[in-house]
Protein backbone atom coordinates (compact mmCIF):
# COMPACT_ATOMS: atom_id res chain seq x y z
CA UNK A 1 0.00 0.00 0.00
CA UNK A 2 1.47 3.35 -0.91
CA UNK A 3 1.05 6.10 1.28
CA UNK A 4 1.53 9.93 1.45
CA UNK A 5 0.44 12.26 3.55
CA UNK A 6 -0.62 15.89 2.03
CA UNK A 7 -1.13 18.84 4.28
CA UNK A 8 -2.33 22.41 2.36
CA UNK A 9 0.60 23.78 4.03
CA UNK A 10 3.24 21.69 3.14
CA UNK A 11 6.09 21.62 0.71
CA UNK A 12 6.43 17.92 0.37
CA UNK A 13 7.69 16.88 -3.15
CA UNK A 14 4.68 14.77 -3.80
CA UNK A 15 2.19 16.99 -4.97
CA UNK A 16 -1.17 15.11 -5.60
CA UNK A 17 -3.76 17.62 -6.10
CA UNK A 18 -5.12 16.30 -8.72
CA UNK A 19 -6.54 13.53 -7.17
CA UNK A 20 -10.28 14.21 -6.87
CA UNK A 21 -10.57 11.76 -3.45
CA UNK A 22 -7.99 14.32 -2.34
CA UNK A 23 -10.06 17.29 -2.80
CA UNK A 24 -13.02 15.88 -1.20
CA UNK A 25 -11.55 14.61 1.51
CA UNK A 26 -10.02 18.37 2.07
CA UNK A 27 -14.05 19.07 2.51
CA UNK A 28 -13.98 16.49 5.65
CA UNK A 29 -15.37 13.58 3.90
CA UNK A 30 -14.01 10.26 3.65
CA UNK A 31 -13.23 9.56 -0.18
CA UNK A 32 -12.71 6.35 -2.71
CA UNK A 33 -11.61 6.08 -6.43
CA UNK A 34 -10.51 3.66 -9.08
CA UNK A 35 -7.95 4.64 -11.95
CA UNK A 36 -5.38 2.48 -13.78
CA UNK A 37 -6.24 -0.79 -11.78
CA UNK A 38 -5.85 0.83 -8.30
CA UNK A 39 -7.85 1.68 -5.45
CA UNK A 40 -7.52 5.40 -3.91
CA UNK A 41 -9.11 6.30 -0.35
CA UNK A 42 -8.28 9.61 1.10
CA UNK A 43 -9.67 10.26 4.95
CA UNK A 44 -9.14 13.82 6.15
CA UNK A 45 -6.82 14.27 9.41
CA UNK A 46 -8.90 16.45 11.76
CA UNK A 47 -8.08 17.93 15.15
CA UNK A 48 -10.97 20.39 16.33
CA UNK A 49 -12.71 19.96 13.38
CA UNK A 50 -10.28 21.86 10.88
CA UNK A 51 -8.63 19.70 8.77
CA UNK A 52 -5.13 19.72 9.17
CA UNK A 53 -4.44 17.08 6.68
CA UNK A 54 -4.99 13.96 4.15
CA UNK A 55 -3.88 10.76 4.62
CA UNK A 56 -4.31 8.68 0.88
CA UNK A 57 -3.49 5.44 0.14
CA UNK A 58 -4.01 3.45 -2.71
CA UNK A 59 -3.73 -0.11 -3.75
CA UNK A 60 -3.21 -2.17 -6.86
CA UNK A 61 -6.16 -4.31 -7.45
CA UNK A 62 -4.51 -6.74 -9.58
CA UNK A 63 -4.57 -9.35 -7.00
CA UNK A 64 -8.39 -9.18 -6.20
CA UNK A 65 -9.25 -9.26 -10.08
CA UNK A 66 -6.78 -12.67 -10.20
CA UNK A 67 -8.64 -14.03 -6.97
CA UNK A 68 -12.07 -12.61 -8.66
CA UNK A 69 -11.36 -13.96 -12.23
CA UNK A 70 -10.22 -17.49 -10.50
CA UNK A 71 -13.35 -17.83 -8.88
CA UNK A 72 -15.69 -16.42 -11.63
CA UNK A 73 -13.66 -19.57 -13.66
CA UNK A 74 -14.54 -22.23 -10.92
CA UNK A 75 -18.16 -21.18 -10.98
CA UNK A 76 -18.52 -21.78 -14.80
CA UNK A 77 -17.08 -24.53 -14.73
CA UNK A 78 -19.04 -26.00 -12.06
CA UNK A 79 -22.33 -24.68 -13.83
CA UNK A 80 -20.80 -26.79 -16.71
CA UNK A 81 -20.37 -29.53 -15.08
CA UNK A 82 -24.02 -29.92 -13.67
CA UNK A 83 -25.61 -29.20 -17.31
CA UNK A 84 -23.49 -31.55 -19.14
CA UNK A 85 -24.50 -33.92 -16.06
CA UNK A 86 -28.18 -32.76 -16.09
CA UNK A 87 -27.64 -33.65 -20.10
CA UNK A 88 -26.08 -37.19 -19.04
CA UNK A 89 -28.58 -38.15 -16.88
CA UNK A 90 -31.57 -36.90 -19.31
CA UNK A 91 -30.35 -38.75 -22.10
CA UNK A 92 -29.66 -41.90 -19.91
CA UNK A 93 -33.13 -41.48 -18.29
CA UNK A 94 -34.81 -41.16 -21.55
CA UNK A 95 -33.03 -44.35 -23.03
CA UNK A 96 -34.21 -46.08 -20.10
CA UNK A 97 -37.60 -45.49 -20.49
CA UNK A 98 -37.55 -45.31 -24.43
CA UNK A 99 -35.70 -48.55 -24.38
CA UNK A 100 -39.01 -51.06 -23.60
CA UNK A 101 -41.06 -48.96 -25.77
CA UNK A 102 -38.88 -49.43 -29.03
CA UNK A 103 -39.18 -53.28 -28.01
CA UNK A 104 -42.82 -52.87 -27.65
CA UNK A 105 -42.76 -51.26 -30.99
CA UNK A 106 -40.25 -53.79 -32.77
CA UNK A 107 -42.95 -56.77 -31.29
CA UNK A 108 -45.83 -54.78 -32.67
CA UNK A 109 -43.86 -54.48 -36.30
CA UNK A 110 -43.16 -58.28 -36.37
CA UNK A 111 -46.43 -58.76 -35.12
CA UNK A 112 -47.93 -56.44 -38.44
CA UNK A 113 -45.06 -59.21 -40.82
CA UNK A 114 -47.28 -61.58 -40.20
CA UNK A 115 -45.53 -63.23 -36.69
CA UNK A 116 -48.49 -63.66 -34.53
CA UNK A 117 -46.51 -66.01 -31.85
CA UNK A 118 -44.46 -62.80 -30.55
CA UNK A 119 -44.65 -61.05 -27.38
CA UNK A 120 -43.17 -58.54 -25.36
CA UNK A 121 -40.88 -58.98 -22.57
CA UNK A 122 -41.92 -57.94 -19.58
CA UNK A 123 -40.17 -54.69 -17.91
CA UNK A 124 -39.13 -55.63 -14.47
CA UNK A 125 -37.92 -51.89 -13.99
CA UNK A 126 -40.90 -49.71 -14.73
CA UNK A 127 -44.31 -50.74 -13.80
CA UNK A 128 -46.42 -48.56 -16.28
CA UNK A 129 -44.40 -49.98 -19.45
CA UNK A 130 -44.85 -53.81 -17.98
CA UNK A 131 -48.07 -52.61 -17.76
CA UNK A 132 -48.35 -51.17 -21.61
CA UNK A 133 -46.20 -54.67 -22.37
CA UNK A 134 -48.89 -56.97 -20.68
CA UNK A 135 -51.90 -55.28 -22.09
CA UNK A 136 -50.19 -55.62 -25.26
CA UNK A 137 -49.41 -59.33 -25.28
CA UNK A 138 -52.94 -59.77 -24.26
CA UNK A 139 -54.00 -57.63 -27.18
CA UNK A 140 -51.97 -60.27 -29.16
CA UNK A 141 -53.53 -63.02 -27.62
CA UNK A 142 -56.93 -61.70 -27.92
CA UNK A 143 -56.15 -61.15 -32.06
CA UNK A 144 -54.48 -64.89 -32.57
CA UNK A 145 -57.52 -66.43 -31.16
CA UNK A 146 -59.95 -64.70 -33.29
CA UNK A 147 -57.50 -65.53 -36.26
CA UNK A 148 -57.56 -69.13 -35.39
CA UNK A 149 -61.43 -69.23 -34.71
CA UNK A 150 -62.02 -67.32 -38.39
CA UNK A 151 -59.50 -69.79 -39.84
CA UNK A 152 -61.85 -72.91 -38.06
CA UNK A 153 -65.11 -71.14 -39.30
CA UNK A 154 -63.97 -70.55 -43.08
CA UNK A 155 -62.56 -74.72 -42.92
CA UNK A 156 -66.16 -75.46 -41.29
CA UNK A 157 -67.83 -73.57 -44.03
CA UNK A 158 -65.97 -74.97 -46.52
CA UNK A 159 -66.20 -78.46 -45.52
CA UNK A 160 -70.39 -78.14 -44.79
CA UNK A 161 -70.03 -75.93 -48.24
CA UNK A 162 -68.91 -78.92 -50.23
CA UNK A 163 -71.89 -82.12 -50.16
CA UNK A 164 -74.18 -79.14 -50.78
CA UNK A 165 -72.06 -77.86 -53.92
CA UNK A 166 -71.29 -80.89 -55.53
CA UNK A 167 -74.88 -82.10 -55.33
CA UNK A 168 -75.61 -79.07 -57.04
CA UNK A 169 -72.55 -79.45 -59.68
CA UNK A 170 -74.47 -82.84 -60.27
CA UNK A 171 -77.53 -81.53 -60.84
CA UNK A 172 -76.11 -79.38 -63.09
CA UNK A 173 -74.51 -82.16 -65.20
CA UNK A 174 -77.32 -83.89 -65.69
CA UNK A 175 -79.16 -80.97 -66.80
CA UNK A 176 -76.48 -80.29 -69.29
CA UNK A 177 -76.49 -83.78 -70.65
CA UNK A 178 -80.15 -83.84 -71.36
CA UNK A 179 -80.32 -87.02 -68.55
CA UNK A 180 -82.51 -84.91 -66.00
CA UNK A 181 -85.75 -82.87 -67.34
CA UNK A 182 -85.74 -79.39 -64.98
Amino acid sequence: IDTALHRKSSTHPFQITDATEVATAEQGTIATAFRENRLYIAVPLLHDQPVIGVLWAAASLAPVQTELRLHWLTLIAAALAVIVGACLAGWQLSQRVSRPLTAVTNVAAQMANGQLGVRAHLSKTNREIATLERTFNEMAIQIEGMLERQREFVANASHELRAPLAVIRLHAEAIASGAVVD
